[in-house]
């Protein structure tokens, strides 16, 4: 591991799969425990097997230790909670090297750190505003696993209250800075400008709905005018329309959802104009994603600086979009997407 000095202390509410990924890039630990059994104990939800830890960050045949991705380091994680179970909190706080305090509240686990860090990596956002609401009081910045929000309204009641405290909150998909997403983006020139293009994504859940249209806005840009959604056997169908705006795809893009069921995050888009069309992996399948990387340095430079990285609009576009592909799955007619605040 690193040897550099953890001087980041984070409280971590829920130990999800989310916070053990990040947790293996942040903090010291045992990495030989990501390849141990999981301590018996009935109902034990989420432990790092369950998120395949081991298999996405110390998959190297010849060495179970060495990661996958550069250990970003400089973390401690101090204080950890989870509302379902407070066995599986001990669980998760026995991997790292310094032991987190269990905490009995969240309330409690965003008092005294540097850094408070919602981990959730299959849920709503629906409690989101609640759990963000003491760290924000306490003016301590903020990392919001997605969906940021469960819907808009509760997006800007988030960033109202971080701007009144003066406290910067940020959140983010891995479809924003994953490299093999980006390098698709780079490709578009190739295809003369793309007219349409296609996102395969996961299913219409917002904790899956999420990645697809970050993908889509990364890839293909800002600016969604209006969602279609077409419900088809075993998922959903949505179009994403840009009404004519410049330089995006005159076509739209579709979201292609729950076409499968995935295990893991393999995830593929295809982009067509009047020169041809590419297709490509936008997200591996059994690697540590050097976007997690990107997004931990992200964390690290906005507690430094208090300065908030800089896709806030697009944070909330996101939720805009996916406000609408909500209603459009429900009325099935065109739902228009609201305009957001920069």
């Amino acid at each position: 591991m690193s040897s550099q000095t953890p001087d980041i202390s984070v409280g971590l509410l829920r130990c999800d799969t989310h916070a053990a990924w990040f947790g293996a890039l942040m903090a010291p630990h045992d990495p030989l425990k990501f390849r141990t059994p999981v301590p018996f104990g009935p109902g034990l939800r989420e432990t790092w097997l369950a998120g395949g830890v081991h298999m996405f960050h110390y998959s190297h045949y010849s060495d179970p230790t060495r990661l996958t991705a550069p250990y970003a380091g400089g973390f401690r994680i101090a204080k950890v909670w989870d509302d379902r179970d407070r066995a599986t909190a001990e669980v998760f706080a026995s991997v790292f090297t310094e032991r987190p305090v269990v905490c009995d509240t969240f309330e409690e686990a965003s008092e005294g750190v540097d850094l408070v860090f919602i981990a959730e990596c299959n849920g709503d956002g629906s409690d989101h505003v609640e759990l963000a609401t003491p760290a924000l009081r306490n003016k301590i910045p903020l990392f919001m696993d997605k969906p940021f929000a469960m819907n808009l309204a509760d997006a800007r009641r988030i960033m109202a209250l971080a701007r009144e405290c003066e406290t910067p909150v940020f959140s983010a998909s891995i479809l924003q800075y994953e490299p093999e997403t980006l390098r698709f983006r780079s490709r578009l020139p190739e295809t003369g400008g793309a007219d349409s293009g296609i996102v395969s994504g996961f299913t219409s859940h917002p904790a899956g709905l999420v990645h697809s249209v970050s993908a889509a806005t990364t890839i293909f840009g800002g600016g969604i005018r209006e969602v279609r959604a077409l419900a088809a056997p075993g998922g959903t169908i949505f179009h994403l329309d840009y009404a004519g705006a410049e330089d995006r795809p005159s076509s739209g893009v579709l979201i292609r959802c729950g076409e499968a069921k995935y295990r893991w995050t393999s995830m593929v888009a295809s982009a067509y104009g009047r020169d041809g069309a590419i297709q490509g992996r936008i997200l591996h399948d059994y690697y540590c994603q050097a976007g997690t990387v990107d997004i931990i340095e992200e964390i690290r430079r906005m507690v430094r600086t208090r300065a908030v990285p800089g896709k806030q609009r697009e944070t909330m576009e996101i939720i805009a979009v996916m406000d609408a592909a909500r209603r459009a799955e429900k009325s099935g007619s065109p739902e228009k997407v609201e305009e957001v605040e920069a």
